[in-house]
């Protein structure tokens, strides 16, 4: 092995291994939750690889309403936080039909950034109806970089989010070294093999679908 592979392997393993509460907003409780799935540290998140990956029709707001998860394209008009034991609820708009989107054990703030006033969001959701009215139980607006309605679906646990989760797991792949590919590289040419890095960052990107 030459010195710099080996030199790469101490900087991947100081790197990689450094705890996952060394990631900006991770602190005891999140830790927690995250060693449920076993995963400890950068290089566990990510190699924490979805499970499957589901491509998602866009629905355009009318009846007959969908009997799974769809993308929406919303309008937000008014935010209406809950009083003490009622959900905070965000009035938008899907096509001609009103709709609400209902948090419980909300975070004001992050949903005033996610839902901005007078503005068109993409989110992932199951709608219902419920007294006549429109509505859908924690829709997760879908990041103004995805370019694709594909949704992947990770192993997660009681109390984490997978769009929490995401955010973390891509976190972890900026902090990880530059890791030089220790197999020959004619042999990655001849085989039709990716390096590791391009690897682990398609296994966490939403811009193909694989084929099941």
């Amino acid at each position: 092995m030459k010195k710099n592979d080996t030199a790469n392997m101490v900087e991947l393993s100081y790197r990689g291994m450094e705890p996952v509460t060394s990631l900006s907003g991770v602190g005891p409780h999140l830790a927690a939750q995250l060693e449920k799935l076993n995963i400890k540290t950068l290089l566990d998140l990510s190699l924490h690889v979805p499970s499957r990956r589901e491509a998602i029709e866009l629905w355009p707001g009318r009846i007959p309403l969908p009997e799974k998860t769809v993308a929406m394209q919303l309008f937000i008009l008014q935010h209406r936080p809950g009083k003490r034991g009622y959900p905070y609820k965000i009035q938008a708009r899907i096509g001609t039909q009103n709709i609400d989107l209902i948090f419980y054990h909300a975070y004001p703030q992050t949903l005033a950034r996610q839902f901005p006033l007078d503005q068109c969001v993409m989110a992932w959701g199951k709608p219902d109806l419920k007294r006549g009215q429109l509505q859908v139980v924690h829709p997760e607006p879908i990041p103004a970089d995805q370019h694709s309605l594909v949704r992947l679906i990770y192993p997660t646990t009681e109390g984490l989010r997978v769009p929490r989760l995401q955010r973390l797991i891509k976190s972890a792949l900026a902090q990880l070294p530059d890791i030089e590919e220790w197999l020959p590289p004619q042999m990655l040419i001849n085989e039709g093999w990716q390096d590791v890095r391009t690897s682990l960052n398609h296994l966490h990107a939403t811009d193909e679908v694989s084929e099941n």
